[in-house]
């Protein structure tokens, strides 16, 4: 028997693995398979087929059938999608009455963090030469009455930093600094 890839998808798209959905396939096109005839006819690893009709007894997707070789048999389509999609809204439920009682929980920490101040704050690391270039070009724009500098080689600003130059000029006509700067 060849399954549908669309019906294999589905199923796992409502919770079973895709050997489960390929097995409740398999068993909802006859009145009852042996394991060992559903693993063939579903192409599931004989191995692997106990756990999988183990499983789907267990969601009452599929019934046992005693007899000298026990069989199994698939509970309606109808049944089964209405017990898959029962499973997914209980564990909908299970996660939004988590994820309240996670946010509930973490919200006054949030707040409280909110309000925590770090000393260095001011303080950002830069490594790309660009980004140096264009924040340095940024403070010196932004400069209102005085521009401090540290100065440390390798230089990265332009040799001729006529923005440099121009900001020393800008602040010393309104009455501020220029820079003074440290040079290590």
């Amino acid at each position: 028997m060849e399954l549908d890839d669309g019906a294999v998808n589905d199923f796992v798209a409502l919770g079973l693995s895709r050997y489960e959905a390929r097995v409740y396939l398999t068993l909802v096109t006859r009145e009852s398979y042996t394991a060992a005839e559903v693993a063939r006819a579903a192409q599931v690893p004989r191995q692997r087929v106990y756990d999988v009709l183990d499983a789907l007894v267990r969601r009452r997707l599929a019934i046992p059938r005693p007899g000298r070789v026990a069989g199994f048999s698939a509970v309606s389509p109808e049944l089964a999608i209405t017990r898959l999609m029962a499973l997914q809204r209980e564990s909908l439920e299970r996660l939004d009455q988590a994820s309240s009682a996670l946010a509930a929980a973490l919200t006054p920490l949030w707040t409280a963090g909110q309000t925590h101040t770090d000393p260095l704050d001011y303080i950002e690391v830069l490594r790309d030469p660009k980004a140096i270039a264009e924040l340095f070009a940024s403070i010196q724009e932004q400069a209102a009455h005085e521009l401090l500098s540290f100065c440390k080689p390798p230089f990265v600003a332009p040799a001729a930093n006529t923005e440099g130059i121009r900001t020393v000029r800008r602040l010393r006509r309104a009455g501020g600094n220029g820079p003074r700067g440290v040079h290590a």
